[in-house]
Parts: C-alpha cells; sequence; structure tokens
C-alpha cells in the first residue's frame, strides 16, 4: 500500500521579521562608533589632520636621527676613509678614489663650515677630542633625515592615502639600519636623499598634464638634476638611469601608440 505524499512546507519569507544578532549589533555600534579623526586620516579630507601627520612624523624623525649625535665620540667604521678624503680636499691634495667626487665633496663642504680644518688623522677607534667632526656628522644626518618626509611626499604624490605615505615614513624613521647609516660620516645618506628626491621629482612629473609648461620642465630638470647627484656619490646610483629610461620607454610607447593623435 502506497503512502500518501505529504505537501511540501512554505513558508513566506517576507513575513519573517529579519534576525538580529550579536555580532550584527557589534560591527554596526562599531561602524558608527568610529572617531571622527580617525575617520578623517583614512579618508585624508581633512588639511588640519594631514600637516597634523605630517608634523608629527618630522618632529619624531628628528628625535630619532639627531639623539646623542656626538655618541660615539670617536672614529667609527668607514668614518676613517670619508674623513680622510675631506682632509685631502680641504688640504688641497690630489688623490683618486673608486667612487665619485660629490659625497666626499659635501663631506668637505660640511666639515669646513663648521670650522674644521683637515688637520685631524682618521683611525678607527681614536678619539676625536677638540677636532671639530660634528659639523660631517651632522651634515650627513640632515641629508639623511630628509629621506623621510621625501618618500612621505612621493607616496602621498602617487596614492593620495595618508595611511599608506603615515606607514611608509614610520618604516623609514624607525628602520635600525637607516638609523645608524645616519649617524655616522659616510656616502649612504646622501646617496639614498639623491634617490629619494628623484622618486619625488619623478612623481610630480608623471602628474603634469600640459607638456612643456613651467612646471613640467620644472619637474623634468630636478628629475635629471637629482639622478646625477644620486650617481656622482655612488656608482650604484646609475640604476636610476634605468628606471628613469624605462619610463620614458613607457610614456613614449603610450604617446606613440595614441591613434587619435595626428601625425
Amino acid at each position: 500500500m502506497k503512502e500518501k505524499a505529504s505537501p511540501a512546507c512554505t513558508v513566506d519569507s517576507s513575513s519573517c521579521p529579519p534576525i538580529k544578532t550579536s555580532l550584527d549589533k557589534q560591527s554596526t555600534s562599531q561602524q558608527f562608533c568610529r572617531p571622527a579623526f580617525t575617520q578623517k586620516f583614512r579618508e585624508s579630507t581633512s588639511g588640519k589632520v594631514w600637516w597634523t601627520i605630517f608634523t608629527l612624523l618630522m618632529v619624531a624623525t628628528v628625535s630619532v636621527r639627531f639623539y646623542k649625535l656626538r655618541y660615539p665620540e670617536q672614529v667609527c667604521w668607514d668614518e676613517t676613509h670619508f674623513g680622510r678624503h675631506a682632509n685631502q680636499y680641504l688640504q688641497r691634495t690630489f688623490f683618486f678614489d673608486v667612487h665619485p667626487p660629490l659625497g666626499k665633496m659635501l663631506v668637505a663642504l660640511f666639515g669646513y663650515l663648521d670650522g674644521y680644518d683637515g688637520s685631524f688623522w682618521f683611525e678607527v677607534g681614536k678619539k676625536y677630542g677638540d677636532a671639530s667632526y660634528m659639523g660631517m656628522r651632522i651634515g650627513c644626518a640632515i641629508m639623511g633625515a630628509l629621506v623621510v618626509p621625501l618618500c612621505f611626499l612621493t607616496i602621498w604624490e602617487m596614492t593620495a592615502s595618508l595611511p599608506a605615505s603615515t606607514f611608509t615614513a614610520l618604516c623609514l624613521i624607525f628602520d635600525n639600519s637607516l638609523v645608524v647609516l645616519n649617524r655616522f660620516i659616510l656616502l649612504d645618506p646622501m646617496m639614498l636623499f639623491f634617490i629619494s628626491a628623484t622618486f619625488f621629482s619623478m612623481a610630480h612629473f608623471n602628474k603634469q598634464k600640459r607638456s612643456f609648461s613651467f612646471l613640467w620642465w620644472f619637474w623634468l630638470s630636478s628629475t635629471g638634476m637629482f639622478m646625477a647627484g644620486s650617481f656622482s656619490v655612488k656608482f650604484v646610483g646609475l640604476f636610476l638611469v634605468f628606471l628613469v629610461g624605462m619610463r620614458a620607454i613607457y610614456d613614449l610607447w603610450i604617446i606613440l601608440g595614441d591613434m587619435s593623435r595626428p601625425v
């Protein structure tokens, strides 16, 4: 004997009220209770918030880069090489080195502005004593510290994202290797400055809408100038030539491939 099939039970979903879970209530309350400053920071819509964040980052940069810059009061690491090169420039003595001259000339300039006469003989572990070495350390620290605002502004120009720019700056401020390199008389802070300035100028140049305008020429010239400065400090900066050249090839491909433009 066959059993009679029961009819399917149907429920009208429109008549059922929506069920709110505790998770929905929590997410809804978090959405409406977010602080105004946090919201402005995420959306990057407030100029006041932008300048507040930028100022705090600059204060942190100066605090980290110049904290106890005089310590250690003795020649460390490659200071013995670049300090001697500065001596030879200040004493107008001919010498030859594998690196290009701009970085060593800047080191000599920093020492000259501080009253250093190039008479101290640099040796690893030797105490500076009465030698005016702080001008050279401060000059290198300033150029190294400028990397932070340049990278912050470069990311801002490329993304218009305040969280991304802030994250980049914080990574640079508290990077241990950069902190150490910025404390001594080395070529690396100057090379990093010129590399960062090249990226900054190139980012502005790529945003120009009018070709051959004043700003177009200005950012193009500054890109070339800072790029030349980078490989005038160390030959590692030559890689920037390939980077800028690849960007130029890409722009030419876009221009020449636009069939809507007259030949």
